[in-house]
């Protein structure tokens, strides 16, 4: 109830909206922060220019509506970096599910629970733009080394599974065989 209040509070037309990345990064402490980030933004309406306040936004939105998330990311060009990078952080979420636990006060140790099933689904079911196919197999091919294994063997799956739906069998053996690393 009192972080609803303070979200009033903060959306006060007084509240210089250059606060808006601390007001995120407060935000980001509560126990579950995706709701109350999401409507911070959505009553305030402040311009997203940092990295860090985008990506709590998407990911915030992820966790209240996937699509809504899928839609925002849309929102920038193709070939933008930062929608690349959104794009990466949304399918990167749907992949694992991490609980950050303290250690040693300043570092964080991230422990892999489980993917996300329903949105899984979601990604193999949308419609993609060549783009967003493009940055899908790229971040297949070349994955971030935080990607755990079995994220990056489901990832592999996902992309086959998109292919065959799509009736590019071929195109799905060809990635298959790069993905094992076979010529």
């Amino acid at each position: 109830m009192f972080t609803q209040r303070a979200i009033g509070l903060l959306s006060d037309a007084r509240v210089h909206r250059e606060y808006s990345s601390k007001v995120i990064q407060a935000l980001s402490l509560s126990p579950n922060p995706s709701p109350l980030i999401v409507r911070f933004v959505r009553t305030v309406k402040p311009v997203l220019t940092e990295p860090g306040d985008i990506d709590a936004y998407v990911l915030a939105l992820a966790e209240t509506s996937f699509l809504e998330a899928w839609l925002y990311q849309r929102t920038y060009t193709d070939g933008d970096k930062t929608r690349e990078r959104l794009l990466r952080k949304i399918i990167e979420w749907c992949l694992v599910r991490a609980l950050a636990s303290v250690v040693f006060l300043t570092l964080y140790s991230l422990t892999i629970t489980a993917v996300r099933p329903p949105q899984l689904k979601q990604l193999l079911n949308l419609p993609f733009s060549p783009y967003e196919q493009t940055v899908l197999h790229n971040l297949a091919l070349e994955p971030p080394s935080t990607l755990p294994p079995r994220a990056l063997s489901i990832l592999q799956d996902l992309i086959c599974a998109r292919l065959i739906q799509a009736g590019a069998l071929a195109h799905a053996v060809v990635m298959d065989r790069r993905f094992r690393g076979v010529p």
